[in-house]
């Protein structure tokens, strides 16, 4: 089945792992951030390099591919990478 992004999406996400911020850890490339207490800091490492979000609102769904999320200059908690 096509999958046409997260925002227009027909097929609902399979997985969902809890993260735990972390300057060493890293782990499969997700489909997407659910970031549940945000209104702060998000530092992720995606294929380009490190990133910063600022000011991430709470419940917010981000259609972004990472393989880890910088304890670093991330305040955000209830973080869960979801996977199609």
């Amino acid at each position: 089945m096509a999958r046409y992004g997260v925002l227009n999406s027909i097929e609902p996400f399979k997985k969902g792992v809890a993260i735990t911020p972390s300057d060493v850890a890293t782990f499969a490339a997700c489909d997407a951030l659910w970031v549940g207490d945000g209104n702060i800091n998000l530092t992720v490492t995606m294929p380009a390099g490190n990133v910063t979000f600022n000011a991430v609102p709470d419940g917010t769904l981000l259609p972004i591919s990472v393989t880890a999320v910088k304890d670093t200059d991330t305040d955000a908690t209830n973080i869960i990478a979801l996977y199609w």
